[in-house]
């Protein structure tokens, strides 16, 4: 078991009474979503759990500071995560004398896909198992083949697969999505970190390998960095900003595909630290300001007068890469109309400076 203490003092806490399990079967119940469940045994236990009703059991901590895959042993006294995907409780029964039960799953037959393994390193700090692919079996939706993440508890680094599809909150440590050899299919993913400074390493293994024609990249949105793991070896971050995640991005298919959508991914990125004309302009009373930021940035963006007055303060904080759009409403600071006239919009993000004129006409 793990306790995570939040506070400085030492705290102390006493255990009430316990036994060892029964050697005929110790039974779980297991909760939707995550259950944290552990071995009452004195002696490595033996599980399989089916797959495509639960995922699990993970550990923490084997090897490095981060979860496990999927492990087939229990340890005396270790802690370990399940998660339920049924809507239901889920009652799992620990047989240490009995290997052949029920719970121990049926190896998957090898089919027609791939898989590629993401692993995110820094020191004793890492994420191994984040697994995207593609498989006959698997949805381009949601299944058994896509696996929740677990937050690390502590200093950790944490690389997630995200999909607005999926629903608010929801993120992946694996997405495996359906095999079809002539589509293209993109993952997003999102690298972050917490307490760590240095450089994050991130590595691969391909599990299961492409069939020939077949390619894949990887890119780092904010260095527009374009890596292959079928030849490359790593990817290298230097620094992931508190404030916002590393966004990733991978794409496989058709070997002529993934280029094209490669460039055209590039080209759909900020180049540079950029104000766009406003639009409508001119305007009568509201009218939208576009800006496109190439890296995470602290950013103000306000409207002065012809005398370089600032009358209005559109908005003041951090915005991730990529490009931003907000409104005018045509207010002052005062909270009263501007009056018709040319103005102009000024972004700057404590370093550089960007100028766009707005004609205001009533």
């Amino acid at each position: 078991y793990w306790l995570y203490q939040r506070v400085s003092d030492n705290l102390h806490f006493a255990l009430g009474a316990a036994s060892t399990g029964d050697l005929e079967g110790t039974s779980i119940t297991l909760v939707p979503g995550w259950t944290f469940i552990s071995s009452p045994y004195p002696f490595p236990v033996d599980i399989d759990l089916s797959q495509t009703d639960f995922y699990g059991p993970i550990t923490y901590g084997e090897g490095a500071e981060d979860w496990s895959g999927v492990v087939t042993t229990l340890k005396p006294w270790g802690g370990y995560a399940v998660y339920n995907r049924n809507s239901a409780n889920a009652t799992i029964t620990i047989l240490p004398d009995d290997p052949s039960s029920s719970l121990i799953a049926a190896k998957a037959e090898e089919e027609n896909g791939w898989i590629l393994n993401l692993k995110a390193q820094s020191g004793d700090y890492a994420d191994r198992n984040n697994r995207l692919g593609a498989l006959e079996s698997a949805e381009d939706g949601l299944d058994h083949h896509d696996n929740p993440a677990l937050v690390p508890p502590g200093r950790h680094i944490f690389m997630t697969y995200t999909n607005l599809a999926w629903g608010e909150g929801i993120v992946l440590t694996s997405d495996v999505r359906r095999n079809v050899s002539d589509e293209i299919h993109m993952w997003d993913i999102d690298l972050r970190a917490n307490g760590i400074n240095d450089p994050i390493e991130i590595t691969w293994e391909m599990e299961q390998p492409m069939e020939a024609g077949m390619g894949i990249r990887l890119i780092d949105l904010r260095t527009q960095t374009v890596v292959n793991p079928l030849t490359d070896a790593k990817l290298t971050v230097e620094q992931v900003r508190k404030e916002f995640p590393v966004h990733l991005k991978a794409v496989a298919g058709p070997e002529a595909q993934v280029e094209s959508a490669v460039e055209q991914l590039l080209a759909s990125l900020p180049q540079s630290f950029t104000l766009k004309q406003n639009y409508p302009n001119p305007f009568n009373a509201n009218t939208m300001i576009r800006f496109g930021l190439p890296e995470p940035a602290n950013v103000r963006l306000t409207i002065v007068n012809l005398l370089g007055q600032e009358i209005a303060e559109i908005t003041s904080g951090w915005y991730d890469l990529g490009f931003h759009e907000v409104r005018w409403n045509g207010m002052t600071l005062s909270n009263e109309p501007a009056a018709s006239g040319v103005y102009f919009s000024v972004l700057t993000n404590g370093e550089a400076v960007d100028v766009k004129k707005l004609i205001l006409m009533k």
